[in-house]
């Protein structure tokens, strides 16, 4: 079975955003309890407890809290800059889908093995090294142990493929969670 797909740059700029963001979500949910981490040893820290300033450990909480500020700055600047970049790449993406013949955006499902086509590559996948997440009115599939994915949106789909696909996916590849 073979799925044409639309591409529209603004649903693809979309669904590389969401991708984005999700892919972040996750990693500063922890980041958010390191936060919380930080602000408790720097208050240890930086706090004038009496007869508790000559105390080896004292200085030991002092010095985990600047490490622990240090180490969140990076985490931050890092996230910004993945940010920058990714919108670099995000431009140049759609500049170049832009330019290709929009006409080979496909999914090919067969019993063994899912194919999604763009214009410049082919990506296939056994269903058992297949997953899946749904998120709103898109799904989103992984391959290569969750590091390939592919955001597909509702609206780049024509009739009732959208639903075909997401029950094909649903029946031969594992969920995400």
């Amino acid at each position: 079975m073979t799925i044409q797909l639309y591409y529209d740059e603004d649903i693809e700029r979309e669904n590389q955003k969401f991708l984005f963001k999700l892919t972040w979500k996750k990693f500063l949910k922890d980041w958010k309890k390191l936060v919380l981490f930080t602000l408790v040893i720097v208050f240890l820290g930086f706090y004038p407890i009496k007869n508790f300033d000559s105390n080896l450990i004292y200085y030991l909480i002092r010095f985990g809290a600047i490490y622990l500020l240090i180490y969140w700055v990076i985490i931050l600047r890092s996230y910004i800059k993945a940010k920058k970049e990714f919108q670099k790449k995000l431009d140049q993406m759609i500049t170049e889908l832009n330019k290709a013949d929009q006409n080979l955006f496909a999914i090919i499902l067969n019993e063994n093995l899912i194919e999604i086509k763009n214009p410049f590559n082919n990506f296939s996948s056994v269903w058992d090294k297949t997953s899946y997440q749904l998120i709103e009115n898109r799904i989103i599939i992984s391959f290569l142990n969750n590091t390939l994915n592919f955001v597909l949106d509702h609206s780049e789909f024509r009739n009732a493929d959208f639903e075909i696909l997401k029950d094909y996916i649903h029946e031969k590849s594992s969920e995400l969670f």
